[in-house]
């Protein structure tokens, strides 16, 4: 199993209240919550990062 890191990181209190409003609407908890949007996020950005250029 991988080793699990921490993130901490400040938001002021109304985007915390969505964030923590719109997980629960989807039964997850924050946590889980970020996990997948900033997962979604990631994968979009790898593909457009460019490759290995031919030669």
């Amino acid at each position: 199993m991988a080793t699990r890191k921490r993130i901490i990181i400040e938001v002021e209190e109304e985007f915390q209240r969505r964030l923590k409003a719109t997980a629960a609407m989807q039964g997850m908890s924050i946590k889980d919550y970020c996990q997948r949007v900033i997962g979604k996020e990631l994968e979009k950005d790898a593909a457009h990062e460019p490759g290995p250029q031919s030669n």
